[in-house]
């Protein structure tokens, strides 16, 4: 996407000042850093850490395979794919992590 700096502050609704003050690190985390990440369509994460989105999920599958496996290794392969599925797509959603709490709340529906 080649914006100029005018163009984006425009998409955003905001000043060219407060965009060259983001580009040039004086502010960290705007106001309207929602905007900013809808408008370059990219994650708020990705702004704020420099992670790309696939970095991202990846980081969340791999959390989420890893607390199953800790937390429902009585369930057979299929079942616990299903619950890292479930616990992905919930995470990716909610934009928090899954927790040991969250597998021992669920493992009794993939009984």
């Amino acid at each position: 996407m080649d914006l100029t700096l005018e163009e984006l502050a425009l998409k955003v609704g905001v000043d060219y000042q407060n965009i060259q003050n983001v580009e040039n690190g004086k502010v960290k985390r705007p106001r309207f850093l929602n905007k900013l990440a809808h408008a370059l369509d990219v994650t708020e994460d990705y702004l704020i850490k420099g992670t790309a989105p696939n970095e991202i999920n990846n980081q969340v599958l791999e959390q989420c395979i890893e607390i199953v496996a800790e937390n429902a290794n009585d369930l057979g392969f299929a079942e616990q794919s299903k619950l890292v599925t479930y616990l992905y797509n919930k995470a990716i959603q909610s934009n928090k992590k899954a927790t040991s709490a969250d597998v021992t709340s669920l493992v009794h529906l993939f009984n």
